[in-house]
């Protein structure tokens, strides 16, 4: 159930709140990209009537955030009467502003209809949408919209992509914006951090990162036209491995 609630609104879900009922007793659970949690204790429908009464209540008193909409790190443009609806179909219409990689003023990016949402309940949730953006290095071009909730000790994929382009590896996709919005600790989940951190050496929060690259025709496209351009497609990855597998014992921050 929770995967289907996290994975089907296209990335308006941070978090999805349960309740679990086995014959007369309930537990509650937490899930999002970091893991579940859920109460040891359980509560009986009968004998603890007046606290599950309670907890309802409060389930129904949470706004759309607490319930486990996207915060409002995004912008809504299009049409205000949709910031009333829980949860969102989707994200179309809101807009983020990003500094430019070149240090140039924040521009406005406006989400269009999402392309891609991975399914799935731990993890990245990578989760992609058509955009347009008034940056001048994407020369007119459309641009594509990448967010997904990757853990913060790990190294940002644009420096990745800044290593590979300093090794010359050719082939790599045009990056023109990106930021984080938020952390999943700074929400819910930082009310679980510290036990998390001291039960479980593994635990790494996450954060949601943003990234704005140009937009290249789908692959589906792409081969519908000739199959000639799947070996060019193969052959240019065998490249870029390649070469970074070359230079990876050249440099250690590769």
């Amino acid at each position: 159930y929770a995967l289907e609630v996290l994975s089907a609104t296209s990335g308006t879900r941070l978090h999805c709140l349960g309740i679990i009922v086995s014959d007369d007793k309930i537990s509650l659970w937490y899930y999002d990209a970091s893991g579940m949690v859920r109460t040891d204790i359980t509560l009986s429908l009968i004998d603890d009537f007046e606290r599950v009464a309670a907890i309802l209540v409060a389930f129904a008193r949470c706004d759309g955030v607490k319930i486990g909409s996207l915060p409002s790190v995004l912008d809504l443009s299009a049409d205000s009467s949709r910031s009333e609806i829980f949860p969102p179909r989707s994200l179309e219409g809101y807009t983020v502003e990003f500094s430019p990689l070149d240090g140039s003023p924040a521009v406005p990016v406006t989400l269009k209809k999402p392309i891609f949402t991975q399914y799935a309940l731990v993890g990245r949730r990578t989760f992609v949408y058509d955009a347009t953006a008034n940056v001048a290095s994407l020369g007119g071009k459309e641009a594509v919209v990448k967010f997904s909730l990757q853990v913060r000790t790990r190294k940002p994929e644009n420096e990745l992509l800044e290593l590979a382009r300093q090794a010359s590896v050719r082939h790599l996709p045009e990056l023109h914006l990106v930021g984080d919005l938020l952390t999943l600790s700074d929400g819910v989940r930082g009310a679980f951090l510290q036990k998390l951190e001291a039960f479980h050496d593994g635990y790494e929060d996450r954060v949601l990162r943003v990234l704005v690259f140009t937009r290249y025709l789908p692959l589906r496209v792409l081969f519908s036209k000739t199959s000639a351009y799947l070996k060019i497609m193969v052959t240019q990855m065998l490249e870029c491995e390649s070469l970074l597998s070359s230079r990876a014992g050249q440099s250690p921050n590769l």
